[in-house]
């Protein structure tokens, strides 16, 4: 996991949430330059995290990632719209974002946006990933980060 430090939303992200005070992310598809406006998003967070998934760092692109909410919209509906709350993840559903959305989360897991997010992983020669303290190892477990497919593009790096 590397670090993302998120910059400025997008001028369009702005202004649709001021023209649509308390609109949830859930309701964009219903609302004028709703999709637009989340499209423009998510190439911008794309740029943001340097083309990678904020979770396993694989390379993403518009067409292979979604925008993802660290706090779930369903738990934390008023987060919906919040700039710093959303990510781009990849679209992998054995990994990551997808594969987190399908658990209930109870755990406080390490977000990509903590300063030290790194130093709480480490790896071995084969593609292992290994928690430096128990909430790191329950984030591994939540995105399934040592998944073969994963670890395996790991290893040949």
């Amino acid at each position: 996991m590397k670090r993302i430090i998120k910059s400025k939303p997008p001028e369009e992200w702005e202004k649709l949430i001021k023209k649509n005070p308390g609109i949830q992310y859930r309701e964009l598809d219903r609302i004028k330059h709703g999709k637009e406006a989340r499209q423009i998003l998510h190439s911008s967070l794309i740029e943001e995290q340097g083309g990678l998934c904020c979770y396993c760092s694989r390379e993403i692109k518009d067409g292979s990632s979604h925008n993802e909410h660290l706090k779930s919209r369903t738990d934390y509906p008023e987060e919906s719209m919040r700039y710093q709350n959303i990510v781009a993840s990849c679209n992998s559903l054995t990994t990551c974002g997808k594969y987190k959305d399908r658990k209930s989360i109870t755990v406080n897991y390490v977000s990509p946006l903590e300063e030290d997010c790194e130093s709480n992983f480490s790896w071995d020669s084969s593609g292992n990933i290994f928690g430096e303290n128990e909430r790191a190892q329950k984030t591994i477990e939540l995105l399934n980060l040592n998944e073969s497919n994963l670890k395996n593009s790991r290893f040949t790096l």
